[in-house]
């Protein structure tokens, strides 16, 4: 049965059922979500990796700029079902030696 798409997110009603996927990492979970295109230039992290062995840093950047677009849209979406009170913010700066 397909599910249909309204806005970012897929809906679904309570009495339909839907497939479970394996949906454990950030372009599973936007594809699954929300499932726009991205400016990601690779279709599979070992694509990254051999970019990144080869110096080629452009596809590189788009890479990360797509991963940003994901978790930001990911966020949003979570914000209109998620109270504020349950996010929590993660600190990324380095530790103080």
């Amino acid at each position: 049965m397909a599910v249909p798409r309204y806005g970012l997110c897929r809906y679904v009603r309570p009495h339909q059922s839907v497939q479970h996927h394996d949906t454990n990492d950030l372009v599973s979970v936007y594809d699954h979500l929300i499932g726009t295109d991205t400016c990601d230039p690779f279709d599979d992290s070992a694509e990254a990796v051999t970019a990144f062995e080869d110096g080629d840093w452009e596809p590189l950047l788009l890479r990360n700029l797509a991963d940003i677009q994901r978790t930001r849209e990911i966020a949003l979406l979570a914000g209109k079902y998620v109270a504020q009170s349950d996010f929590g913010m993660k600190n990324l700066s380095p530790p103080e030696r």
